[in-house]
């Protein structure tokens, strides 16, 4: 048997307005950058495989969840 126990950082939403005053310049009424992240870090003692695939599920083996990274900009005229 394996200690199992885990520590996931899940979901990370990230995000920064432009400020007002640059953006008049431009002509744009509101500008946002943003980085959304999923499944990006895993701390545990169990280094076999991803604590959270079933190995024995009835689909058999399953592969590992996977990272997301999505970054996007938001402009608004």
């Amino acid at each position: 048997m394996h200690n199992a126990s885990f520590f996931r950082l899940k979901n990370i939403n990230l995000a920064y307005s432009l400020p007002a005053q640059l953006l008049s310049k431009v002509r744009l009424s509101n500008a946002r950058v943003f980085f959304n992240g999923t499944n990006l870090l895993t701390f545990s003692q169990y280094k076999i495989a991803d604590p959270e695939v079933n190995n024995y599920g009835t689909r058999g083996w399953e592969t590992p969840i996977g990272k997301v990274y999505t970054f996007g900009l938001d402009l608004n005229f």
